[in-house]
């Protein structure tokens, strides 16, 4: 052959260098580029990534990255790799990007077997995916469609929490309940409070079941006891049935109650058939609250005029608003008889009175149109 002249040797450098291979001696790269690191070493590369690779030739990110740092890729083949393939490869920076935690800053997930889709990141479960932004694999964009896509995928939580299914300091009355929720045809009241205490519901979890759970699990305030006859009074009729069609009676309503077996909602709608039927009187064990006590201001004890008013109310001619003297009546039931003094007669009247303003305006009627008989 001939020997090429300097200047033309030049030039032919220029056009070889791709077509025969060329590189500097002992020349190696990374397939991710200077000071970058493969971090999905088991992901697969082929002639369509790569140009340079031979028909139905697949290697792993791994396998090309030995090529490379063996010296046996030339330069243009690294340039390819290195814009080809960092997302297949998960190229990171040789420290690692900044943590990543996929549900957010003191979150977590409670699915961590849920399975996750993110663009442009192999198929993988929120708990991997988890793991790969905590070692830094995940890029800032990546991290960001990460935790987008595991708001809805991965049930994410703040760490250690919990929830009750009744809320804050309510518990179920009915935990062998079951209900449905979100399309679940049956869930135990039980079971699913376990859930929450556990940790294992979320908080959008809880919102949607804790309206649900208050009705049907028969939720009550922690420690919530009531008497059917209202705080304060008993029922003396304990055999006595009040419920129209119902075989419940009076002494078992009240045990419930009084056990804590009643919610707020049902004792409440108790009281007022409680009152006709159930012979509700002062516990004299128990005194009813201060705010609905008789008043002790007025101990004056009035002897009524001839004309006796029985229906216990003021009588104009004598009596100012305020300072009624009752009707010699045991109660306003009175029908005759010896009657007793007027001192019980107040505190009888004084009795049912506070009875009809501790119920709602039905029973107000109720009880008003029995004492007008």
């Amino acid at each position: 052959g001939r020997l090429i002249p300097p200047g033309e040797c030049s030039a032919l450098a220029i056009f070889t260098a791709q077509t025969c291979g060329c590189a500097p001696a002992d020349f190696t790269c990374s397939i991710c580029g200077d000071g970058w690191q493969v971090s999905n070493a088991g992901s697969l590369i082929n002639e369509d990534l790569l140009s340079f690779l031979e028909e139905d030739e697949v290697l792993t990110c791994a396998e090309l990255q030995e090529q490379g740092l063996a010296g046996n890729l030339t330069p243009a083949e690294c340039n390819e790799a290195e814009f080809s393939i960092r997302t297949t490869c998960g190229c990171t920076p040789e420290g690692g990007f900044a943590q990543c935690s996929i549900c957010g800053q003191g979150s977590e997930t409670l699915a961590p077997e849920a399975e996750i889709s993110i663009t442009g990141l192999p198929a993988t479960t929120c708990g991997d995916l988890q793991a790969q932004g905590l070692n830094g694999t995940l890029n800032p964009s990546q991290c960001v469609a990460s935790q987008v896509a595991a708001a809805v995928s991965c049930s994410c939580a703040p760490e250690g929490y919990t929830c009750s299914i009744c809320g804050e300091g309510r518990v179920s009355l009915s935990p062998e309940k079951n209900i449905s929720v979100s399309g679940v045809e049956s869930v135990n009241c039980g079971v699913l409070e376990m859930s929450g205490l556990d940790g294992r519901l979320t908080p959008a979890d809880c919102a949607v079941v804790q309206p649900i759970a208050n009705v049907a699990c028969d939720c009550a305030p922690e420690g919530f006891t009531c008497s059917i006859c209202g705080d304060g009074y008993i029922a003396t009729s304990r055999n006595e049935t009040f419920l129209p069609g119902e075989p419940l009676t009076c002494g078992e309503a009240d045990d419930d109650g009084k056990a804590g077996r009643l919610t707020p909602s049902v004792c409440s709608s108790y009281t007022p058939l409680a009152l006709i039927s159930c012979g509700c009187e002062l516990d004299t064990d128990s005194p009813p609250p201060a705010t609905a006590a008789p008043s002790t201001t007025d101990t004056t004890e009035t002897t009524p005029p001839a004309d006796t008013n029985m229906t216990g109310g003021p009588n104009e001619a004598t009596d100012s608003p305020g300072d009624f003297t009752p009707a010699p009546s045991s109660s306003i039931e009175y029908s005759g008889g010896e009657q007793p003094d007027a001192a019980a007669a107040a505190a009888d009247f004084r009795l049912t009175l506070w009875r009809v303003l501790t119920v709602n305006v039905a029973s107000v009627v109720i009880v008003m149109g029995w004492a007008a008989q």
